[in-house]
């Protein structure tokens, strides 16, 4: 009987970095993120659909969305989730929907814009696996 063996390795590489505010834009949101985003787009959770449709979910899954849970912040939540599952977003991205005459929502994401990225650089701590 011939054995068979898997070798594998994993390497982890620590950097600190800096960058500009267009690279953080551009950091892809984890559903460990979500909180945030969600707390964060409360004014504009009445659109959760319209976002969601700007974000490319497909009307199947949105239709269930609305049909299995009540509250707009759920939905947006549930929303945001199964996306980050088929596929990324970024917080440029968020903000770029939120400025499309279909959303409407530019002055939100222009105080989210002055809240989170006020300066033109920041430092950061990378760690890559």
């Amino acid at each position: 009987m011939k054995k068979s063996y898997i070798l594998i390795l994993t390497i982890t590489q620590v950097m600190f970095v800096e960058i500009t505010v267009h690279t953080v834009y551009n950091f892809v949101l984890l559903v460990a993120d979500l909180d945030l985003p969600v707390q964060e787009l409360i004014p504009a959770q009445q659109k959760w659909k319209d976002i969601g449709r700007e974000l490319g979910v497909k009307q199947d899954t949105l239709r269930d969305i609305h049909t299995n849970y009540s509250d707009l912040g759920g939905c947006l939540r549930v929303m945001l989730m199964k996306k980050l599952k088929r596929g990324c977003i970024t917080w440029n991205y968020i903000f770029t929907i939120l400025r499309t005459p279909y959303i409407g929502e530019s002055n939100l994401a222009d105080q989210l814009e002055a809240k989170y990225y006020p300066s033109k650089r920041s430092s950061m701590l990378v760690i890559m696996q």
